[in-house]
């Protein structure tokens, strides 16, 4: 389907129309729009747009960032990428940026650069275990001491944060304060979503045969109607996009 979408140029003016998807699956490196004003398609990238999006539903804007690569901290790489903004918030925002091998997460204070979220996992290789690098606490703390100071109840919630989007999202907007963030991006976790129904299973039965012994032969048909009433719940790993459901009926 298509959705009303707008695009804003590198020169800074602001364009509509079409986008052939409710929303890109990832971070897109380029986008086509097809414009209201001449019925003509054109693409924009991070050389010809500064940002992109649908009201309501999501927006993108680029920016040039010194990312990590595959969820590791020791390789990283400067590239021009348009962000997806999860929080818009009057001192500080959320950004995201998902590929392939990782989803990083990135704040933005006051119309800045944009600073990657330092997380990491890998393995040690003599005992096995998992490590994880979770220096984005440290990140977040600073953030908070110096727009939100002496919160405890904050610091306790950045100490036990996961990096998702839907955990970091909640801290960006209380270190911005009551009334000062805004949630563009709906944060993409689980849900459920319960249904009922109701139908008729109507069944003729009829026989025929050729023998004249038959003792069914000429029986009349037989009816049946037997209602049903359907209840259940459909679980979503990624409510937002919906693209696997487990579905549990009664």
């Amino acid at each position: 389907c298509s959705s009303d979408l707008y695009v804003v140029t590198a020169a800074g003016d602001t364009i509509h129309g079409l986008i052939n998807s409710n929303q890109p699956d990832r971070n897109p490196s380029a986008i086509s729009i097809s414009r209201s004003d001449n019925n003509q398609t054109q693409q924009f990238d991070t050389n010809t747009a500064q940002a992109f999006g649908v009201y309501g539903r999501f927006e993108y804007k680029h920016y040039r960032v010194n990312i990590s690569q595959g969820g590791t901290d020791t390789v990283r790489q400067n590239t021009d990428v348009f962000l997806k903004l999860l929080v818009s918030g009057a001192d500080v925002s959320l950004l995201s940026y998902t590929n392939a091998a990782h989803t990083a997460l990135f704040t933005v204070e006051k119309s800045g650069a944009a600073t990657e979220l330092i997380y990491s996992e890998s393995t040690d290789p003599n005992t096995g275990s998992r490590v994880e690098v979770s220096r984005y606490k440290i990140q977040l703390q600073q953030l908070a001491a110096t727009y939100h100071p002496n919160d405890q109840k904050l610091i306790d919630a950045i100490q036990t944060s996961s990096y998702k989007d839907y955990s970091l999202s909640e801290i960006v907007a209380d270190i911005n304060g009551t009334g000062k963030s805004i949630v563009i991006t709906p944060p993409v976790k689980g849900g459920v979503r319960f249904f009922v129904g109701a139908n008729a299973n109507v069944v003729t039965t009829s026989y025929s045969g050729t023998q004249q012994t038959d003792n069914l032969n000429g029986a009349p048909d037989y009816h049946s109607v037997a209602p049903q009433i359907n209840v259940g719940a459909d679980i979503f790993f990624d409510k937002e996009n919906q693209t696997f459901v487990f579905r549990l009926e009664a």
